[in-house]
């Protein structure tokens, strides 16, 4: 079988669309913030800072995960995003303590420990599992929350009480 310069033209040409599209380079470009469904593959390394899909840590979200594996009782639960939660489980043990963080799940009514990365606070949102895997949906903080005591900060990440 001989391959055609033009057939090899079509070839290379399928080949880039088909990579513009699913290394996230059009939902960058498109500056989509969907990522609670596939509408366009999204590339955790262009977009993982803009959007929240994956955690992106700084010093300060990691002291204050320090101070939580330091300073809480053991027993009382601490809730976070998805991206705090994982970078939680990296400091605290056992992970019983932690509320694995579903949409609305947060409970203001109980005694216990909000947990908010300097992307929480910068975007003003929570990012949490949408119950699908790879996908995120986006949340509003609690209301509840400005009546909290802050009991630990470190740049712009916090922890409530």
């Amino acid at each position: 079988m001989v391959i055609t310069n033009m057939q090899k033209w079509i070839l290379s040409g399928i080949l880039i669309i088909y990579f513009v599209f699913t290394s996230g380079l059009v939902f960058e470009l498109t500056k989509s913030e969907s990522v609670d469904k596939l509408d366009t593959p999204y590339s955790s390394r262009l977009s993982a800072e803009r959007t929240g899909i994956v955690g992106v840590f700084t010093e300060d979200d990691i002291a204050c995960a320090e101070w939580l594996a330091i300073n809480t009782d053991g027993e009382s639960p601490i809730y976070a995003d998805i991206n705090g939660f994982l970078l939680l489980t990296g400091h605290i043990e056992p992970y019983t303590q932690l509320q694995e963080p579903i949409v609305g799940k947060i409970d203001m009514s109980s005694r216990g420990y909000i947990f908010l990365t300097e992307w929480n606070i910068r975007h003003d949102k929570m990012v949490l599992h949408s119950g699908q895997s790879g996908f995120r949906v986006y949340a509003e903080f609690p209301e509840a929350i400005q009546e909290q005591d802050v009991i630990f900060k470190s740049g712009a990440a916090v922890i409530y009480r």
